[in-house]
């Protein structure tokens, strides 16, 4: 049986223009195997060759959503290398970004005249408990401020989705910046109905400085939260 049991194109977030093409996987890595990588046509990199199951499954269903949204961007080639430093390498003229869970995988990918960066991240939701311990480290005190006018939804729900919005922007930025991003180096601005700006706190090069807000989209079935920061080229 394949680890893999669907790799579609899916939008899974509130509408934008111009939307990237978002393709979305399910898999279990507890079926994988090595030979996964020979029956896609994969290459399996050397970075990966001491690694364990869960983690080249992951590897795989990554990068077999972004060759099949390459692809459907009419791009040759189709493969996502890597750079030195361990990034996705996209085609000339692409930008985007891969992300997974242990169950779900997800690329989106745009074209460089349309998007300076994009930034893709799925998370489950963060247990209560794991939530407040690690609250200091991820929110601002403007992100604390925040939720307190969102008395709606849990705490739990409110960080993970902080952690996630800012995990994408740091997928987003990376590629043009090359600068480790820290969470308190952004914070929310504004939240609510699918829609969230971010806004950097400190510079993260001469074109994105302290205070420049970025675009984001979000949305959550069950305990998966999906967000997705794009910056407009």
């Amino acid at each position: 049986m394949s680890f893999l049991s669907h790799c579609n194109p899916i939008w899974s977030f509130p509408r934008i223009s111009r939307a990237p093409l978002a393709v979305e996987a399910s898999f279990d890595w507890r079926c994988f195997q090595t030979a996964d990588f020979n029956a896609h046509k994969m290459p399996m990199p050397p970075l990966l060759s001491h690694a364990v199951a869960k983690r080249k499954a992951e590897f795989l269903a990554g990068r077999l959503c972004a060759r099949l949204a390459l692809k459907l961007a009419g791009t040759t080639p189709t493969d996502v290398g890597y750079n030195d430093d361990r990034s996705p390498e996209w085609p000339v003229g692409m930008v985007g970004s891969v992300t997974h869970t242990d169950r779900v995988a997800g690329a989106v990918v745009g074209r460089e005249t349309d998007y300076l960066g994009l930034g893709v991240d799925f998370e489950y939701q963060i247990e209560a408990v794991r939530a407040r311990e690690i609250a200091d480290s991820i929110l601002t005190d403007a992100d604390k401020s925040l939720k307190m006018a969102l008395p709606d939804i849990s705490f739990e729900h409110y960080l993970t989705l902080v952690f996630s919005l800012k995990e994408g922007l740091y997928k987003a930025l990376y590629p043009k910046t090359k600068i480790f991003m820290g969470f308190h180096d952004a914070e929310i601005a504004t939240l609510g109905d699918g829609d969230a700006r971010l806004r950097l706190t400190k510079p993260m090069s001469e074109d994105f400085a302290a205070g420049l807000e970025f675009d984001a989209v979000y949305s959550y079935t069950g305990d998966l939260f999906k967000t997705l920061v794009y910056i407009r080229a």
